[in-house]
Parts: C-alpha cells; sequence; structure tokens
C-alpha cells in the first residue's frame, strides 16, 4: 500500500526489504541530507510475516550504508514498520572527498555538507565521492547476499565495511 501524500518519511524509519518469496530484510534512515536519506541495510534475512521488535531490528549487523531517496519507501515497496532514535556509535555518518571550486581541489567533507577541509593525498585513496543511488540497489545487494540474486562489484562501495572507515577521517 503506498504511503499517503501527507505522510513524511523521518530519520529513525526502519522498513522493511523483500529478498525473496519467503524472506524479507530490514533497513534504516539514520540521516538526511536536503532530498536525500543516509539508508542503512541490516544483514539478517527474516521470515515473510515475522516481524521481530524494532529495536532487534535496528540491533542486527549492519550490511549496506549508502545514500539514497525514498521511493521504495513512498511508493510501499519498503513499508515502513517503526521508528527508532538511529545509533549514531553504532552506525556514524560517513565523510566523502569532493571537489569545490575547481576539479583538482579536493575536499574531505562531512556528510551534512557543513564541514569541509583539504584532502591529504593519501584520503583520496581512501574515500569515495558523494553519491546518491537508486534504492533498488540497495534492495538487489542484499537479494545477493543472501543468495536470491547475482552479486555485482558495484554493491562493495555501499558495503558497510567500507563506508565505515571513512567516519574515522577526521573533518
Amino acid at each position: 500500500m503506498a504511503k499517503s501524500r501527507d505522510a513524511k518519511t523521518r530519520v529513525g524509519d526502519v522498513f522493511e526489504i523483500p529478498i525473496d518469496d519467503s524472506r524479507v530484510g530490514f533497513g534504516q534512515i539514520i540521516a538526511r541530507r536536503m532530498s536525500s536519506y543516509l539508508m542503512v541495510v541490516f544483514k539478517t534475512a527474516h521470515p515473510r510475516g515475522v516481524r521481530p521488535p524494532v529495536q532487534d531490528i535496528v540491533g542486527d549487523e549492519p550490511a549496506f550504508l549508502a545514500e539514497t531517496l525514498d521511493a521504495k519507501i513512498w511508493n510501499g515497496d519498503w513499508p515502513v514498520v517503526g521508528n527508532a532514535v538511529p545509533n549514531a556509535s553504532r552506525v556514524p555518518l560517513p565523510v566523502y572527498k569532493v571537489t569545490i571550486g575547481s576539479i583538482d581541489n579536493w575536499q574531505v567533507e562531512s556528510y551534512d555538507g557543513a564541514r569541509h577541509r583539504p584532502a591529504k593525498p593519501w584520503e583520496l585513496d581512501s574515500l569515495q565521492p558523494r553519491t546518491v543511488v537508486a534504492a533498488i540497489r540497495l534492495q538487489k545487494a542484499l537479494q545477493a547476499i543472501h543468495g536470491a540474486a547475482p552479486w555485482s562489484e558495484n554493491y562493495r562501495l555501499m558495503e558497510y565495511e567500507y563506508m565505515r572507515r571513512s567516519s574515522g577521517i577526521a573533518v
């Protein structure tokens, strides 16, 4: 069922993601920047129709982290099942490499875009540019780790461990 037009997607929303006919996974919106959302997708597959408590869902091990839009939530493909305050110590916000002013002026930028500083050469290799991916890519990545869809190397850049490393770089 699609959400009504006056419903709002909120930070903290926990949602269900289909894996196959018998299993689902879950994700959570952990931050918002302009019109995009930072979403974490948790690793565990659950039987379809079985909904663990929201606190158990958000306590699961993260599998993927990506900035995306809320289209799959808005059109009802990913139903919201609850809301919980995101745990910033478990899922810290990433930082990115961006260019400012000219193509060779690389900066390290905070997730919210409020802070930046010149990037050190070694940081350019370990950070990725800010990218907003299609929500379906997160769904397909979750399906792939559970054997319900083929794996693509493009999913590696959304792997939680890869994204988490960037959060340790100070801006």
